[in-house]
C-alpha cells in the first residue's frame, strides 16, 4: 500500500465560517479541510489522527509556527486540539484546532494564520503569503 505524497485540497476558515473573527471568550475554532492524494493525484484515505500530527497552524505572513497551548507556559499565541469536533463523514477530511490568547501577553492583537502540512517523505506544503495555497483567517483579540 502507497502512502499520500501531496494534497488536492488545503482550506481553513473559522469554525463560523468566516474567514476573520473575533475571539470568543479565550479561544477561537479554526477548520482546516485537507484532502491527501497519492503520486497519481487520486485521494487517499489518512486516519485524523495522522492529519493532526501532519498539521500545523502557521503566521500566515512569515510561516512561523504557532506553538501547541500549555496551562504551565504562557505563549501569546497558541492552539490546542479540539475535544468536540466531529467531521462530516464522506466530506473532505477535516481537523479542528483551538486558537487561543493569552491576554497576559499584551503583543499582537490580531493575527493571520495559514497551515503548514508534513506529507511523507515530502517536503512540506504551505498555505500561507508564500506558500502553494493562499486560504487564511484572520482572529482579533480584544
Amino acid at each position: 500500500m502507497g502512502s499520500w505524497t501531496s494534497v488536492s485540497k488545503l482550506t481553513v476558515i473559522l469554525d463560523s465560517g468566516q474567514h476573520q473573527g473575533l475571539l470568543n471568550q479565550d479561544q477561537i475554532g479554526v477548520v482546516i479541510s485537507i484532502q491527501p492524494t497519492d503520486e497519481d493525484g487520486n485521494e487517499f484515505v489518512v486516519d485524523i489522527s495522522d492529519l493532526y500530527k501532519s498539521v500545523n497552524l502557521i503566521d500566515f505572513v512569515d510561516g512561523s509556527l504557532l506553538p501547541e497551548y500549555s496551562e504551565t507556559e504562557s505563549k501569546e499565541w497558541s492552539w490546542e486540539k479540539a475535544k468536540d469536533f466531529t467531521p462530516n463523514p464522506g466530506m473532505t477530511p477535516q481537523i479542528k484546532y483551538n486558537v487561543r490568547h493569552t491576554v497576559f501577553n499584551p503583543g499582537r492583537k490580531v493575527r493571520t494564520f495559514g497551515v503548514r502540512v508534513g506529507v511523507p517523505n515530502k517536503k512540506a506544503l504551505y498555505s500561507s503569503q508564500n506558500g502553494t495555497y493562499q486560504s487564511s483567517v484572520q482572529v482579533e483579540a480584544r
